[in-house]
């Protein structure tokens, strides 16, 4: 699946792409999720159910009510360092 957003906030596309996984999770029927974020701060905002800037509120709420569907949903945050040592860059 191909999605293309237009947004200048990196903190606002990682919570679309966030977003976007979870959809596909639903539209497969899985019950399951874990994503993992190198945004700390997104990470922190999901699990508190509260988002962190007015740019990202609605796709934010989005993810919210998918969430809610979702029987195991497990959200992590990874270091850029470490996440640079898993792809091996």
């Amino acid at each position: 699946m191909l999605v293309t957003i237009d947004v200048s906030d990196p903190l606002e596309a990682e919570t679309w792409a966030l977003l976007y996984a979870a959809q596909l999770c639903r539209l497969h029927g899985w019950i399951s999720l874990t994503l993992a974020s190198y945004f700390q701060q997104l990470v922190h905002g999901i699990l508190a159910h509260k988002a962190l800037d007015w740019r990202s509120a609605t796709v934010f709420e989005a993810l919210n009510e998918l969430m809610v569907g979702l029987i195991n949903f497990i959200v992590v945050w990874f270091s850029q360092l470490s996440v640079f040592n898993i792809i091996g860059s």
